[in-house]
């Protein structure tokens, strides 16, 4: 969760009843529910330069597209004695989903949302070229990480560290 205004959030719980805690959360944010992470910042950031030059994102279809990615999931790496292999003082993880990447086939993605198939094709083909799925193949379709994460934010880090296009390229950061 973003920090809250604690004066607000005060005045809240005094205006209630002694037996509710009410939470104050700063205008437009709220807690992150079901481990979705949209990472605001970077977002809003990205997606107000595209507006600027008229890209044509469908934002919602976007937001679909994110809010459906998997959950991130690791097992612990095993050494050859088949326990859990340590380095640095910590286990080491293998990540088995990847926490930013969509595993439905644009049919899927069109019934759900309720367009038609073609729209879902030329929206991510302009996803795409401005960066926003950098990875996809059949059936799946790979978010940039520093946009949409589901799972533990640490390994969202470790995996930002690591994620590169398919075609080799590095995945394109703006500041």
């Amino acid at each position: 969760m973003l920090p809250d205004n604690m004066e607000q959030e005060a005045r809240a719980n005094q205006a209630i009843d002694d037996d509710w805690r009410a939470r104050v959360y700063p205008r437009g944010e709220r807690p992150i529910n079901d481990d979705w992470t949209v990472k605001p910042m970077e977002l809003q950031r990205r997606l107000a330069r595209l507006r600027s030059i008229k890209a044509g994102i469908n934002e919602g279809l976007l937001h679909f597209m994110m809010e459906h990615c998997d959950l991130a999931s690791t097992v612990p790496k095993l050494d050859a004695n088949g326990a859990p292999e340590l380095r640095n003082g910590g286990r080491v993880l293998v990540l088995r989903r990847i926490g930013c990447r969509l595993t439905m086939t644009q049919e899927e993605i069109a019934t759900h949302y309720g367009i038609h198939r073609g729209t879902v094709n030329k929206q991510i083909k302009t996803f795409k070229q401005h960066s926003l799925i950098v990875n996809s193949g059949n059936g799946w379709y790979e978010f940039d990480a520093a946009l949409c994460w589901r799972g533990n934010l640490s390994i969202c880090r470790a995996y930002q560290r690591q994620q590169r296009a398919r075609d080799g390229r590095i995945v394109r950061r703006y500041n």
